[in-house]
Parts: structure tokens; sequence; C-alpha cells
């Protein structure tokens, strides 16, 4: 459809709105350009390129096939498996994946990124522990709760919807609740409570703050 209307339009012309998938576009053509001259050679590198597509369509349907035809039992995501079988993470055609293999993948693909954070968490745990302070669960309900209402997902009185927020969280930035709140919701409180009331607001914050939030604006396309 998007060929056809790109070449059925003149230099110039704007076309309708069309549907590509999830997205809309719109096309304006801007000038008809004559045939390329092919290069000297060109059926070896045409035939490559075609043959290399068309082999990836193919290598997809096979896949999917051996994929059908195979026998997977996920053993990782069963309690009951799990204990039945420990140390198994999925047998496939009669041949176990241990959790060792699991374990050593994962670690090779977010190993780096997933210490980063977990020795940030232990450097907190380990201030809260010396200044004894201690993030109950009502303080990562409030943290939620502002977040929440910071990015505008309140009721009707205004007041935080939580249930909103964190199907906000799991659709839009992929992340589990229980993620979420381990990794982003408590390491926030937690710095907060260390932070303390260190952190003051002074007359020229609140004035800049004001400008920013409630003074003049200008809208810019």
């Amino acid at each position: 459809n998007v060929e056809q209307t790109a070449f059925s339009m003149q230099p110039g012309e704007v076309s309708q709105v069309m549907q590509v998938g999830h997205q809309y576009i719109i096309l304006k053509c801007e000038e008809h350009l004559p045939p390329r001259e092919p290069p000297k050679n060109y059926e070896a590198s045409l035939r490559e390129s075609i043959r290399e597509s068309k082999l990836r369509d193919v290598a997809g349907d096979i896949f999917k096939k051996l994929q059908e035809q195979s026998r997977v039992e996920v053993i990782f995501n069963d309690p009951e498996k799990s204990r039945q079988m420990p140390g198994v993470a999925a047998i496939v055609n009669d041949k176990k994946l241990t959790t060792m293999e699991l374990a050593d993948e994962c670690i090779s693909r977010h190993g780096v990124e997933i210490l980063g954070g977990m020795i940030s968490r232990k450097v907190l745990q380990q201030e809260c522990k010396k200044r004894n302070i201690t993030v109950t669960e009502q303080d990562e309900d409030a943290e939620m709760a502002h977040a929440a209402v910071l990015m505008g997902k309140v009721k009707s009185d205004g007041s935080a919807d939580l249930d909103m927020w964190l199907k906000h969280v799991k659709e839009e930035q992929g992340l589990d609740e229980a993620i979420y709140v381990n990794d982003v919701v408590w390491p926030s409180a937690a710095l907060k409570k260390v932070v303390g009331q260190s952190v003051i607001v002074s007359d020229d914050d609140m004035k800049k703050g004001f400008e920013a939030n409630y003074g003049p604006r200008v809208r810019c396309l």
C-alpha cells in the first residue's frame, strides 16, 4: 500500500494518512527519479542479497516447526517440579538443562548490570544498619504513592492511584512489581531516610519552582 501510494503521487502531492503496523504515516512526493544504472557484475550480489532474505524466512519457518515438534518441559518456574527435580531448569527432548547452565548464561548476559545493583543495595543496607534505619512497608507505599502523584496517576480525589501506577510500571517499563519494589522503591525510600533533614529548600528554590510551574509559558512546534 505504501509503495503503490508513493508511485502514484505527483511531485508536491501529499498522501492521505496511512496505517503501517501500529504507526501512522503521511507521504509527500518530492520528485520522481529515473532508474539507476546497475553496476557491472550486479547479478552475483543481487542474487546473494535475495537468497539471504529468503533464507531468513525459511529459517524462521523451520525453527518454528522444530519448536512445535520438540518436547519441552519448563521446571524452573514451577515450585512443585523444582522440588521434585532440584538443579533442573528445563527438559528439552529428554535432555536436562540445568539451573547452573541457566545461571552462567544469565551472568554472562546481565551479570555486570545486576552486580552493580546488588552492590548499590548492599551499600545502602550497611549504611541503614549503621544508623539503625528501617525501611518499612509503609515507607515503600509512600514512595510509590509519591511517584504515582508526580506522574499523574491519581484518583478523582487527587490521591495516588497505586493500582494504575503499578500497571503503568509493568506495561511501560516492563518491570514486575516485586522487582520494581526491590530495585527502585526500596533504594529510593532508604536514601531519603539516610539523607534525612539535610536537604533545605530555600526561598530562591521556591521562586524558581513557582516560575517553572506557574509562571509564563511558551508553546513551540
